[in-house]
């Protein structure tokens, strides 16, 4: 069966939100992910990880995790969060439902404010954070030419890197250079 649109939040809802979303909804899978388990999402155009929002940052990390599993294995994944007040420790997709009276928009707005695996990883870097870099190149090695142009552009933008001096160093790890392949 094809499935369009998977959305992977943590845990269980506690709400028949299946009416509100044009999505399929999976819940409590984010967190099991593994390399084993991805083949179940092979024929997703778009899988949507929404994990809690939370201080600590916890669930930010275990989005990350496996959103990277899920990249790793070619498959096109945001992450997402609810919203969360700066004065509130932890809101999860069910304390935000419950808050929105169960709405479709509610849902709607959290897909809405996904953003690409590799946009959020880009995103999240901090100037002069090489390390984060090189991470982000070895994630798009073996990816299609427009996957590593896009993340080598946006490097450049977001690093205040050239891209000669990007292109170079993802050579370096073992990357082929997407205008010659």
């Amino acid at each position: 069966m094809f499935v369009s649109k998977i959305f992977l939040p943590t845990g269980s809802i506690k709400y028949n939100i299946h009416d509100c979303s044009t999505w399929s909804i999976h819940t409590g899978q984010s967190t099991y992910i593994s390399n084993r388990g991805v083949s179940v999402y092979k024929y997703s155009d778009e899988i949507v990880i929404i994990n809690d929002n939370e201080k600590s940052k916890a669930g930010e990390e275990g989005a990350i995790k496996t959103a990277k599993v899920l990249f790793d294995a070619g498959r096109n994944v945001k992450i997402a969060f609810p919203p969360r007040p700066e004065d509130v420790e932890k809101v999860d997709v069910d304390d935000y439902l419950t808050e929105h009276n169960n709405s479709p928009e509610a849902v709607e707005e959290i897909l809405d404010k996904s953003k690409y695996y590799i946009d959020y990883r880009i995103d999240d870097l901090t100037l002069g954070d090489f390390d984060g870099i090189i991470e982000i190149l070895n994630e798009v090695k073996g990816k299609d030419y427009m996957v590593i142009d896009y993340a080598l552009n946006k490097l450049e933008k977001n690093a205040c890197l050239s891209k000669e001096v990007l292109l170079r160093k993802f050579e370096e790890l073992g990357g082929e250079d997407p205008i010659s392949s």
